[in-house]
């Protein structure tokens, strides 16, 4: 593709959430000792938040007309499967694809605790089932588009990236 034009500007950002309260075994275990849920009962506590993501990305990808690619391989970079995806679709602003891959995560896993007789979660890592969901958008007027970016606020930015939190990950409302 030809050069048509400049833009000075982050040009992809990657963003990871957490929940801090529940991103380590001692703050599960007081979160689910809060709301009265035994420790035991973990997996069974977590399926329907694993079950909602699931349905949200079949949702969106029924939406938009895409499917959910599972890749096996782990050394296929994903720039070159978005890359791939727009090849197909051409390049308009909307969801570009939806990657799913196994991928090693902290879990969590009960454990007695001897000293105290309680049980807690200890860290676990293991493979899991993470879906990612990658957005392209093009802009072909180069001065509109640098005023967007000169323009940029915080506060707007994190209000959209609020949107997206609820788009493409609805259970963080839950916590």
């Amino acid at each position: 593709m030809a050069r048509s034009g400049e833009l000075s500007c982050y040009d992809r950002v990657l963003l990871f959430g957490t929940l801090p309260k529940l991103c380590c075994a001692e703050g599960m275990t007081s979160y689910m000792y809060e709301r009265k849920v035994r420790i035991f009962d973990y997996p069974k506590f977590a399926e329907p938040f694993r079950n909602q993501l699931h349905e949200n990305a079949e949702t969106l990808a029924k939406e938009n007309w895409i499917e959910i690619e599972f890749e096996r391989k782990r050394n296929v970079g994903r720039e070159d499967l978005v890359n791939t995806a727009i090849a197909k679709r051409g390049e308009h602003p909307e969801l570009v694809c939806i990657l799913s891959a196994m991928e090693p995560c902290s879990s969590y896993q009960p454990w007695p605790n001897k000293s105290t007789l309680a049980s807690e979660h200890s860290t676990k890592e293991k493979n899991r089932l993470h879906a990612d969901r990658q957005h392209v958008c093009e802009n072909r007027d180069w001065s509109q588009a640098q005023q967007i970016a000169d323009g940029l606020e915080i506060k707007q930015l994190h209000q959209r990236l609020d949107e997206f939190a609820r788009l493409f990950c609805p259970i963080h409302q839950s916590f």
